[in-house]
Parts: C-alpha cells; structure tokens; sequence
C-alpha cells in the first residue's frame, strides 16, 4: 500500500517487460468494494476489475509468448520462395508490371469509337425572328433545349494509333522484364544472406570455442603460476588473450545478430523473429567453358531483354513522330434534338431532331520544321540507346568473368583451407601437450590458439564464399536462382 495518495499497487513482472506493469486501486474503493461484498451489491465492480486484471494476463503472456517463440527453420530454397512472396521491392515491379499492362489497354482503346453526348439550354431575353420586309418572323423559342450524341470513329492518324499501342505492349514487356530481374536479384541477395547467415552461426560458434580453450589455458596457467613453474608475466598473456577474446565474441554476436536481421527484412518477416538456415555445404562445380558462359548471360540475362525491348521501343518513337506529316482523317455519326422543352421534343419551328454522317480531314503541313526536329531528336535518342545496350553488354561480360574467375578462387581456397585446419588443430593439440610438460610457454600455446582460430574461420568462409561465387555466378548467366 503507498500511503502518499492511498492506493494499493498491484504489481505484475514478467522477463523482457520494462520496469513493471501497474495496476492501481484507491483504497476507499477497495474498502467500498468490501462493503459490497457484504451486502451482494458489488458484482459490476467485480466484472470490471476482472477485465482489468485478465488485459494485464493478456499482455505479460503475450510477452512471454514472443520471447519464447520458437526460431522459424528454413531452406535456403525456403527462404528464397518467401522473399519472392513477401519482398517489397518485387511486389513494387509486380506492380509496375500491373501499371503498364493497364497502359497497354488504354492504348487499344483508342482503336474503337468514342460516344459523346452534350447537353444545352439557352434562355434568350427576346425570342429570335427574321425580317422580311416590314414584316417579322419568328424562327425560334425563347428558351431552346438542345442535346446530341455522338460516334467518332478515327481512321487515319499517320500510323500514330498503332505506334502508341505498340510502345505500351513493349512498356508492358519491359516491365515484365523488370520484374524478372527484380525477382533474380533479390533472390541471389537472398541466398547470399543465408550463406552469411550459415557463416556467422560458424564463426560464433569459434569466437566461442576460443573463449573456451583460452579460458582453461588460463585456469592452467594459473594453477602453474602458483607452483611456481611459470613467470606472473605468462599468466598476464593469458589473461589479455581471453579478455580480447570475449571481445571478439561480442562482436561477432553483434554481426550474426545484423546479418539475420538483414536476412529477415528481404524474405518479409519482422527484423527480430528468430530465423534458422538448414546447413549446406554443396557446391556445384561449373562449366568451365567460360564463352559458353557469356553466350548464355548474353541470350538470359532480363535486364538485357528489356533494354533490347527498350530499343525496340525507340523505333516506334521514331514513327510516332513521323506520324504528323500525315492528314488524319474520322468519321463521325451524329444524333441531335433541338426544342422548347426539356427533352427538346417539341419544335414549333423546325424540326425537333436531325442524324448526320460526316468525314472529317485534317492536315498540318507546315510547322516551321517542327515535325523534323522531333523525328531528328528520336533517331538521336535511338542512336544512344544502341550504344547503352553496347555498353549493358560488355558490363555482363565483365561480370560474368569476374563471377567465374571467384568460384576459381574459391575452389581453390576451399582445398587449401580445409587442410590447413587439420594442420592447424593438430599443432594445437601437440603444443598444449608439450605445455603441459612445460617444454613450450605460453606464448606458443596463445600462437597455436590463433592460429587454429584463423585457419577455421578461413575455412568457414572459403566455403560460404564458394557458394555465395556460386550464386554471383548463376546471377550473372541469367540462371534462375531457386
């Protein structure tokens, strides 16, 4: 009870909840609530203090709930299949594909005729006549109703209306193109991340058994200091050695804990859901026709698709703007009613209603140069647009060199690396056995503890980074990545 402002605290804890959760009942009402119970009156204070109480539940086993959540376990494959799901920027081009294909519709609408209907009314202060002679004649009402409806169908318009449903289809293409490129980056990004993901879990699991092994050479070395077979100064080395150690953990903690966020943000969850990689260690040996290779990055790539579609697209620029040396001609179907009433159904004067059948032409011929410089200007942007596909293409060799010769290093590595883990845990295991006979000192057996440490960690990440070239590689050939 806090005397101060005469309240009873209710205090529910809970682990992962910040300070405590509070629930306050003044003491007069408590003492009320008492008195109620006597007298049987109470059971709507009850009822509502109870949903109190079950809402605080609620939360802390919510709390509780979260915390212990088991982590989510996938596959890479897995993980790769939900990115594809949940990515936004793949849902952003699915979109934008979406987006064009409703371009591409209201181009082909422009194909079919068009219905207009106008409505008018029109009071006059003086109803309109005629003079012949001395004598007037009247011609119409004062108020005057008039609509009409309309078919306008366009016939000819210089090859404008094919050449703008030719560029939407194409814009459509292009962004189906996108699309599948997006889906191929993110997915490369993907499996990278779960290859970091797989990488961290590993060298964690040596930050940790290096403070392990340095903390019982410690315990050792301190038990040595006190029989007097070793100077304080080797005890010291060991300490400092766990000591950064520690440190070192607590950094790779820091970066398993980063990359996994980073790996939940692309596949769509919650960066703090707890997410676990099935192991793999297979790696697919590639061709090593590196021609070939190029060929297939050249003919798959989608990026490439789509700047081919975009210089396709240039052309029909091009005729686009040819297409006002033309006339354009439209044929037009109209239906009108003209009268006194509202309806315009009533004609004292004329007749109420009239159809026509028009065909109209029209041709600018002279704008000053206009329509050359405009054609002028798109053979300029096609032109360019060649040399930016020239330039796409030679990046993709590029990189698709470059993604070659790393699965070549990382081979290579991989081989290397694995026996200099053997050798590297062997010399650890004959060092600290001649420590313990006190033939070395300490400064061998921290030597031979680093150097276990290192040739592990290059061998872990000799490989993830083999399968991660792996999967630079099937990115950059246009492979789909699964």
């Amino acid at each position: 009870m806090d005397g101060s402002n005469g309240c009873i605290l209710l205090i529910f804890s809970a682990k992962g909840v910040t300070e405590s959760q509070l629930c306050t009942i003044p003491v007069d009402r408590v003492t009320n609530l008492s008195n109620d119970f006597s007298s049987g009156v109470a059971l709507g204070t009850m009822r509502s203090y109870f949903i109190q109480f079950l809402l605080i539940f609620i939360c802390v086993s919510g709390t509780w709930a979260g915390e212990n959540m088991p982590p989510m376990n996938l596959t890479v494959s897995e993980a790769v299949s939900m990115a594809i799901q949940n990515n936004t920027a793949i849902r952003e081009s699915g979109q934008k594909y979406l987006a064009a294909n409703e371009d591409r519709l209201q181009a082909r609408a422009d194909f079919f005729p068009k219905a207009v209907a106008g409505y008018g009314y029109t009071s006059l202060e003086e109803q309109p006549y005629q003079k012949f002679g001395v004598n007037q004649v009247m011609v119409g009402g004062r108020e005057q109703h008039h609509w009409d409806i309309s078919l306008i169908q366009t016939v000819f318009r210089g090859f404008a209306l094919v050449s703008r449903y030719d560029m939407a289809r194409i814009s459509q293409e292009i962004a189906d193109m996108e699309h599948r490129q997006t889906i191929q980056d993110i997915s490369a990004e993907v499996k990278k991340a779960c290859y970091q993901a797989l990488l961290s879990k590993k060298i964690e699991q040596v930050a940790n058994e290096t403070v392990l092994a340095l903390s019982a050479h410690e315990a050792e070395a301190d038990r040595f200091y006190r029989h007097g077979l070793i100077p304080y100064n080797d005890l010291l080395k060991a300490r400092v050695a766990r000591a950064a150690a520690i440190q070192e953990q607590e950094k790779v903690r820091a970066n398993a804990k980063q990359v996994h966020s980073r790996l939940n943000i692309l596949i769509g969850n919650p960066m703090d859901i707890g997410i676990t990689i099935a192991d793999t260690d297979e790696i697919v040996i590639p061709p090593t026709d590196l021609p070939a290779l190029v060929e297939r990055a050249l003919s798959s790539r989608p990026v490439l698709a789509a700047l081919r579609l975009g210089l396709e697209m240039q052309q029909q620029s091009i005729r686009m703007a040819e297409s006002a040396y033309y006339p354009e001609l439209s044929l037009i179907g109209r239906y009108e009613q003209n009268g006194q009433d509202i309806l315009a159904q009533t004609n004292d004067y004329g007749n109420d209603f009239n159809m026509s059948v028009s065909l109209q032409a029209r041709w600018t011929f002279f704008e000053w140069g206009k329509t050359r410089a405009a054609t002028a200007r798109q053979r300029y942007e096609q032109n360019a647009f060649q040399e930016r596909l020239k330039s796409a293409e030679d990046r993709i060799r590029l990189e698709t060199q470059q993604a070659f010769l790393d699965m070549g290093v990382s081979m290579a590595n991989l081989n290397t690396s694995r026996e200099a883990v053997d050798q590297a845990r062997e010399n650890y295991r004959i060092t600290r056995l001649l420590y313990e006979q006190q033939i070395v000192n300490s400064t061998e057996v921290l030597d031979a503890q680093t150097a276990r440490t290192q040739a592990e960690t290059n061998y872990f990440q000799a490989v993830y980074g083999g399968l991660t070239a792996m999967t630079n590689l099937e990115w950059a050939i246009g492979q789909k990545i699964d």
